[in-house]
Parts: structure tokens; C-alpha cells; sequence
């Protein structure tokens, strides 16, 4: 189980199966990742903005700020799966190569040129690292490409086109990886404004999916999506309207579940404020046995009435309604990757968060190298892995969104 997947065939661990999540706290067995690499550093400073980023990545900085994370999580026996690696794999003969190219909208001309590569060269340059095509700064955020929700594997559909080249290559992989042989999946295509990033996916039970929309996944595709998961055996799906505002993209930006009974809570969104002029939530609630409709309930109280109840440690502390909240929101300090029931990994800047975490029972371990992160052991008790994010969150993004699990343990 190596953090670095550039070296040999991607084996996955026989004891387990190909895929299933069922919970955002289960047991992480398997999860995908992608080490950020030479496509930063074919991104124009004058097009930031364009590239979705906020600054310009050290791609030495970065990467090792990535294998710490992953490191982290080989040592807690998490398998760790690399997207470039099974990428290359799912590129092992013309045929593959010439179908992911067709996939891509790539001229019939140079498809006949770009094939003669072996997978390993092709992969990079449909990962952009060459300058052949555009980059893609915004892979290592797996999260938002697709989602595992119980034993299926949504491929999701981006907003920005220039996320659209992510989704299209995580299509190919599902499709003609070995790893995912007969596995369920759903396909959220965009048509008629039917957008749908990851980071709005929280599994939080086998029975509870919430779903949330606003600056990146669309309104107009929630109804379809709750749907399709009831049909696949969620018994109730949650739909949060989101602000469009950039430092709330996401669901995992202002909510994210990392206990049995815990949640982080950015309580301006989730709550509302006055301060910030925002009003509280209406809930759409999706249910098999009831009519849907809409709630003024806060969003704990909603997920506890259906089975799931939750508390929430609030991002900033104090009463959560601050400008610190604020500014440690901005820093992602609500998106954390839980390992298991209440023990996450998160950033070493988010202090007062930390702070708040510690006052419930965390213990808080400061990672700030790769020797640190490989003296890590499995221990009990609640406990937060904080690492360095400096380079990584020049990104926009945090431990929840870097990572897409496959895998983990039903509790």
C-alpha cells in the first residue's frame, strides 16, 4: 500500500470488494488521490482565476505536502489508489487509447499521432503536464469527479469546462479499469443545466444522502438526483441551498459529518446571519414514504429526525458566528477527511477550530513532515491529524476534497 503509484501496477487489496460507501465516518479502506504535479506548472499566473486557483502552486511544496496526507493515511491501512496510475492502466492498448481520445472530442488527426505514445506519456499529457493540451490544476481534488454512494459509483458532472476533461477521463477509468468490473454506475450528464460536483455528496448513513447545490452543482438537477438515490435504497435525501458565493462551492465547505454524533458546522450557512445577512436554510427533504417538501428546521435537526443524530462543533468556535468563522471558513476549516468515527485529517492553520475540536475529546497531532506522518500508528480515542496545507490550499480545497473513498466499512 504505497502512496506513490508511479512505479508498479495498481494491486488492490483481495480482501475487501471494489467499492462501497455508506457512511462519511465508516472505516476508510480505499480512496482515490491524485498527487499534484507538473500540469501546475503549466497554468498562466493571468489565468488563475480562469483555473479555478487562488495563486500559483510550488509543485516540489505541494507534492510533499500530499504525500504527508497520504501517508497518513497508508499508516492508518487505508490503500490509496493513484488517478494518473489507473488512468495509464485503463490506456494499455490502441483501442483504449483511441476510445478515451474519441471521448475527449480530440481531432481524428491527432488521435493517430497522440496514440503512438506509450500510457504512461499519454496520460500525462491528457493530464496536461506537457502543454499539449490545457492543465488540469484542479485533478487532485478527486472529490468532486465522482461519488460513491452505497454500492454504485456516480460520475459527476462539473460546471466549468475547465473541470470537463476531469470528469470525461474518471468516466474511462469506471468504465474499463479492471478495479471497477462490474460495478453499478450512474451518470449525471449535463443536459439542460443538470450539474453535479462530489464536494455537494455527503453519505451520511445507508439511509441519508444530503445533497447540495448553488455556486458549482445546479438546483435543477437535485430532484433527478434524489430520486435516482431512493431508487437505489436511500430511504431519505436532504437538498441544502447553498449561497453562490465562491468560499461556500461546496456542501463540504460548510458542513461535514466526522463522527457517529459530530459534524463541523460553518453556522453563518448552515444556521443563518444576521450579521452576514443570511437568511436560515430551507430544506427540500425527499422521503419513500412521504410527499417532499420543505422545512425551516436547521440541517442537524432535520438529519436527527430521520435517524442520525448530530452535533455540531462549530467552525471558528465561540458561537460560530464571527470573523474568525469566517476567515478559518475561507482556509477550509469545515472540510475534513474522516479515516474513521472521529478521527480526521485537517489543516494545522484552522487554530481555532482545532481549539474547538480539542475541547470535545480530540486529540489534536501536529503532522509537519513525511517523518512525522510515518511515526503515525492506529490508536483509539478521538483524535485530528492536522497537516500542512500551505501549497495545497493555494487551490481551493481541503483533505475531504482531495480524496474521492471507494471503500469503506459499514457501521
Amino acid at each position: 500500500m504505497e502512496t506513490d503509484v508511479r512505479e508498479k501496477n495498481t494491486r488492490v487489496d483481495s480482501r475487501f470488494k471494489a467499492i462501497r460507501v455508506s457512511s462519511e465516518t465508516g472505516e476508510l479502506r480505499r480512496v482515490l488521490m491524485h498527487i499534484p504535479g507538473l500540469e501546475h506548472e503549466q497554468v498562466p499566473p493571468s489565468e488563475r482565476e480562469r483555473y479555478l486557483i487562488e495563486d500559483i502552486l510550488s509543485v516540489p511544496e505541494a507534492e510533499e505536502q500530499m504525500k504527508i496526507f497520504q501517508t497518513i493515511l497508508v499508516q492508518n491501512g487505508v490503500e490509496v489508489l493513484n488517478f494518473k496510475r489507473m488512468l495509464s492502466e485503463s490506456l494499455c492498448d490502441d483501442n483504449l487509447k483511441a476510445a478515451c481520445l474519441e471521448s475527449l472530442q480530440i481531432e481524428r488527426r491527432s488521435i493517430s499521432v497522440l496514440i503512438r505514445n506509450n500510457p504512461q506519456v499519454l496520460s500525462g499529457i491528457l493530464i496536461g503536464e506537457t502543454g499539449m493540451l490545457p492543465p488540469l490544476p484542479n485533478l487532485m481534488f478527486q472529490r468532486d469527479i465522482g461519488a460513491v454512494v452505497g454500492d454504485r459509483i456516480l460520475c459527476c458532472s462539473p460546471k466549468f469546462q475547465v473541470r470537463f476533461r476531469e470528469a470525461l477521463l474518471f468516466k474511462h477509468i469506471v468504465n474499463h479499469h479492471p478495479i471497477f468490473q462490474g460495478v453499478k454506475v450512474e451518470k449525471n450528464d449535463q443536459e439542460a443545466g443538470a450539474l453535479l460536483e462530489g464536494g455537494d455528496i455527503c453519505v451520511v448513513s445507508k439511509d441519508i444522502v444530503i445533497l447540495g447545490y448553488g455556486h458549482r452543482s445546479s438546483e435543477a438537477t437535485m430532484k433527478k438526483s434524489a430520486y435516482m438515490l431512493m431508487k437505489s435504497g436511500i430511504k431519505t435525501v436532504i437538498v441544502v441551498p447553498l449561497t453562490d458565493r465562491r468560499e461556500h462551492m461546496h456542501l463540504d465547505t460548510v458542513f461535514t459529518v466526522i463522527s457517529h454524533n459530530e459534524c463541523l458546522v460553518y453556522a453563518p450557512v448552515i444556521f443563518g446571519s444576521q450579521r452576514l445577512g443570511l437568511e436560515p436554510l430551507r430544506l427540500q427533504v425527499y422521503h419513500q414514504s412521504e410527499e417532499p417538501g420543505l422545512t425551516d428546521n436547521d440541517l442537524p435537526n432535520v438529519i436527527g429526525k430521520y435517524g442520525t443524530q448530530l452535533q455540531s462543533v462549530l467552525c471558528g468556535g465561540g458561537d460560530g458566528d464571527s470573523l474568525i468563522a469566517d476567515q478559518e471558513q475561507w482556509a477550509d476549516a469545515t472540510n475534513a477527511l474522516a479515516i474513521r468515527p472521529g478521527q480526521i485529517v485537517k489543516y494545522i492553520r484552522n487554530r481555532r477550530t482545532l481549539e474547538a475540536l480539542s475541547a470535545q475529546g480530540y486529540r489534536i497531532h501536529s503532522i509537519q513532515s513525511l517523518a512525522d506522518a510515518k511515526r503515525v500508528k492506529p490508536e483509539a480515542g478521538k483524535v485530528v491529524y492536522a497537516i500542512i496545507g500551505t501549497e495545497l490550499g493555494k487551490a481551493r480545497g481541503g483533505p475531504r476534497c482531495m480524496t474521492l473513498p471507494l471503500l469503506r466499512d459499514e457501521i
